[in-house]
């Protein structure tokens, strides 16, 4: 089956970590997500985690630990990538689980993460694993 969840630190990692985003940002070359991931990396708080079967990343999220008014503590989930030839097989849920245990080890009071509404498979996920739709991610393009 697949590897353990493991953060990706090596520039091989983050690399194949980067093409798979890819799937989820087609618009975007795997140099300019790369370059965003870097950005977000040098920010701090974040991780870039990922499943790799064979120097494949077959699985890849982005997590945040930090404190907001609303939430307190909290670890946010950012663009969970299941390569789309792999889906259903339980790698979201392995991926869901480890953040709900990441979380509870650094003590955060909440697991938060945006996801556009149109996103109908994940919402159905999220929800099954007992997430609720708690507001709106509004936002303006400048």
């Amino acid at each position: 089956m697949f590897e353990s969840i493991v953060e990706c630190t090596s520039e091989e990692q983050l690399d194949a970590a980067c093409k798979l985003l890819t799937q989820m940002y087609p618009e975007r070359s795997q140099a300019m997500v790369k370059q965003e991931v870097q950005q977000m990396l040098s920010e701090g708080g974040w991780r870039v985690m990922g499943i790799f079967e064979d120097n494949q990343c077959v699985a890849t999220l982005l997590v945040h630990v930090g404190h907001r008014l609303y939430s307190g503590k909290f670890i946010r989930m950012d663009s969970m990538v299941i390569d789309e030839n792999l889906r259903s097989r339980g790698l979201g849920k392995k991926i869901f689980d480890w953040v709900q245990a990441e979380g509870k080890r650094l003590n955060c009071q909440k697991l938060l993460l945006d996801s556009y509404v149109e996103n109908y498979d994940g919402h159905r996920f999220f929800l099954r694993e007992g997430m609720a739709i708690r507001g709106y991610h509004i936002n303006k393009a400048l």
